[in-house]
């Protein structure tokens, strides 16, 4: 039984000096609410923690895989602080650790606000660090991802409207098991780099490019997205790329100049390719499943992680996500070691990449930075409650995050405050919730103790930086734990 616990709840325990600073059992990880005296249309949409219940959502899920992700990172930290300190075991320096260890954890300010955005029948947070790690964290990429989304579906609409073509290139290069994920990361993206360089990429931008963004020369107009997998073969680094063609353009013609370049690339970097090394495809649906299942890990849904063994999903070639899932609920130790050389090394690099110039000619906004993205609750009308430094650190230490936003998507404050108390963080009557007006974002909300301002006009990474925030203390919470069948359900 106790193994089976562990396999259920590994990635959403407290961690290490946190854990015992709490005085926790590290067994005791998200608290099923399904018993709980709630709203019948709300607690059917809440779950038990675990891999088997039909109605495992995708955000617990997400706070399942960000909880491995963290103990990876902060286990990682620590055996280079060991290192550092010639074995001496020293607190957390947290301005050092990764910013996907703090994320959606640690506090901005005082307290925590808990919203809803009606429209979208969905909870969130605020007055929390976000790390904006498209690599590492599964909340962050999430949002940010959905958001890079939209834009690349508006980009093609508005491009086919103008009865242009958009074809989607996959660029890869050959590899072997024995070469290392730097070494042919470095090579891929520096063909990449050779490949838009040079007389024959002139000639190229000549037949295929656009007049746009105040340039009187010719200029190809894309958007590229980096992504890898692991499989037999090693690690499997790889570019999609979104060309935007003007109208009447010979796509034949495109696809075998496409070819000749990236192979001319791929020698002049050190590398070698195959035939397998570029793949052309102007289908329309092509690109519309492309789109829709960009930023997903298209076997990573509630779906597949509710089917999946060894034997359904395929080790052939595993991305991050899958690597990451496999650590969580298999206990693949390996799979966590990979995830860990994946963050690395992929830390600092730019996911999503526009042409210059290419999004106003596609007639899209200013992009937005992912710190931006990821801190945005502008969409979120509603304060549900607000939410103590106790209470933030009791559903910190009972890690129960996911339930308390999938509770706050049903727009109810009761609930949520039904739920509280069942963690013995709230007594009496429930507040009213607060309607704060669609309009407002983190630069209007108040998020900050007496004498902090919440907001100064820098981004949260540059206030943490400039320490103009008060960093987050453990504080030791006294909820009431309630005690649980075999089968996770209250007693």
């Amino acid at each position: 039984m106790e193994s089976e616990q562990k396999k259920r709840l590994n990635g959403c325990q407290p961690f290490g000096a946190l854990s015992a600073l709490w005085g926790l059992n590290k067994h005791w990880g998200c608290l099923p609410v399904n018993n709980l005296n709630l709203n019948p249309a709300i607690s059917q949409t809440v779950s038990p923690f675990s891999p088997v219940t039909p109605a495992y959502s995708d955000l617990v899920q997400r706070f399942a895989l960000q909880g491995s992700a963290r103990r990876l990172l902060l286990s990682e930290h620590r055996k280079k602080s060991l290192e550092a300190n010639s074995g001496l075991d020293i607190p957390i320096d947290w301005s050092k650790a990764a910013r996907t260890s703090r994320c959606l954890r640690f506090r901005l300010g005082g307290h925590v606000d808990l919203l809803h955005a009606p429209e979208y029948q969905a909870g969130a947070f605020a007055g929390l660090e976000t790390c904006s790690s498209v690599w590492a964290c599964p909340c962050c990429a999430a949002k940010i991802s959905e958001r890079r989304r939209i834009e690349l579906l508006d980009a093609c609409k508005s491009h086919l409207a103008t009865g242009g073509a958009v074809v989607h290139v996959t660029y890869t290069l050959r590899h072997t098991i024995k070469d290392s994920l730097p070494s042919v990361l470095n090579g891929l993206l520096t063909a990449r780099r050779l490949m838009r360089s040079g007389r024959a990429a002139v000639a190229f931008a000549g037949l295929f490019g656009h007049v746009y963004g105040g340039s009187a020369a010719l200029r190809l107009c894309t958007v590229r997205a980096l992504e890898v997998t692991n499989g037999s073969n090693g690690w499997h680094p790889h570019i999609h790329e979104l060309l935007f063609l003007p109208v009447g353009a010979d796509l034949v013609e495109c696809e075998r100049r496409l070819r000749l370049l990236w192979s001319a690339s791929l020698i002049a970097a050190g590398q070698s390719s195959n035939e397998h090394g570029l793949d052309f495809s102007n289908s329309g649906k092509d690109i519309a499943d492309y789109i829709a299942k960009w930023g997903k890990d298209p076997r990573w849904s509630a779906a597949a992680e509710l089917t999946k063994s060894n034997t359904k999903i395929s080790k052939e070639n595993r991305s991050p996500a899958a690597l990451l899932a496999d650590y969580t609920y298999s206990d693949d130790k390996r799979a966590g070691r990979l995830w860990l050389e994946y963050a690395e090394h992929f830390h600092g690099k730019r996911q999503l990449v526009w042409s210059p110039g290419a999004r106003g000619f596609l007639g899209l906004d200013a992009e937005r930075s992912d710190e931006d993205i990821a801190a945005d609750v502008s969409a979120y009308g509603v304060r549900l409650l607000r939410l103590s430094v106790a209470q933030w650190a009791g559903i910190i230490a009972n890690d129960a995050r996911s339930e308390v936003l999938t509770l706050a998507g049903g727009g109810l404050v009761g609930p949520v405050w039904d739920f509280l108390i069942a963690l013995g963080l709230a007594d009496g009557p429930a507040p009213a919730p607060v309607v704060v007006g669609l309009e407002h974002d983190l630069k209007s909300l108040d998020y900050s103790p007496s004498g902090i301002p919440r907001y100064d006009g820098k981004l949260p990474s540059e206030r943490l930086r400039l320490g103009l925030v008060a960093r987050s203390a453990p504080v030791r919470v006294m909820a009431r734990r309630v005690p649980r069948n075999p089968d996770g359900s209250f007693i």
